[in-house]
């Protein structure tokens, strides 16, 4: 009897596979890279007030600008996100981030005061190596301070594979931060020890000055393992 069909496969000549526009951009003998860095701590949220005319709902002000809570967990069970105080006071275990006004309600899993719950916020934070009068640029509508430095990026190594097709890859996980100057004050002399940095997650990702952020290449993703600070950078590994 005749066997089987053989799987199909399909093969990229030379004339047919188009290199990316990262992998155009590190053939280059010097390629202006840009770097962008991605990284979400959390912290503890406490001093919460019962919103006015509600049950369930509090609040609480969030006085750094630019914290975009976007995760919450009572006690370590994560909060389902809502769009209004509304919904938050009429759903238990759940919380709403009003960005623009720098406000953050919750509603405890248990329907009680969070005075009894450890209440924590996750939120990412943005940084590169671009410079710009301003001391930020924006990618993805997100503002990226402008606290790289080139040592401060780990070694990256390209791999040239057949068909022209490009792998990036970084030789260590260790990503430097500048505690730069922003406001008239150190970046992180303030947001350091307040921030829960260990087991969160840190992006590195590469492309030039004239990319649009979808086509940044991912270089490195990972979870920060220890993280130290002093007056001159901040280090993640």
């Amino acid at each position: 009897d005749a066997s089987s069909y053989s799987d199909v496969e399909n093969d990229t000549t030379d004339a047919d596979y188009q290199p990316t526009k990262f992998e155009q951009l590190i053939r280059n003998p010097s390629p202006a890279m840009v770097y962008l860095v991605e990284a979400k701590p959390k912290m503890v949220l406490n001093g919460f007030t019962l919103v006015s005319g509600k049950t369930y709902a509090y609040e609480l002000d969030i006085t750094e600008r630019g914290i975009n809570i976007d995760q919450v967990w009572d006690n370590g069970v994560e909060l389902t996100e809502q769009s209004s105080v509304d919904d938050v006071e009429s759903n238990a275990g759940s919380f709403y981030s009003d960005y623009y006004n720098r406000k953050i309600y919750v509603h405890a899993s248990d329907s009680t005061d969070p005075v009894n719950s450890m209440i924590e916020g996750a939120f990412w934070i943005y940084f590169t190596n671009r410079q710009d009068e301003s001391g930020s640029v924006v990618y993805n509508e997100n503002n990226y301070l402008c606290l790289m430095s080139k040592d401060g990026i780990p070694d990256i190594s390209l791999e040239v594979k057949p068909y022209y097709e490009g792998t990036a890859a970084t030789s260590s996980g260790t990503i430097e931060v500048l505690n730069g100057l922003v406001g008239g004050e150190r970046y992180f002399d303030k947001r350091f020890a307040k921030y829960i940095w260990r087991n969160r997650p840190i992006i590195l990702k590469g492309g030039g000055e004239d990319f649009e952020y979808s086509e940044f290449e991912y270089l490195y993703t990972g979870i920060i393992n220890d993280a130290q600070c002093n007056d001159r950078r901040c280090v993640f590994n």
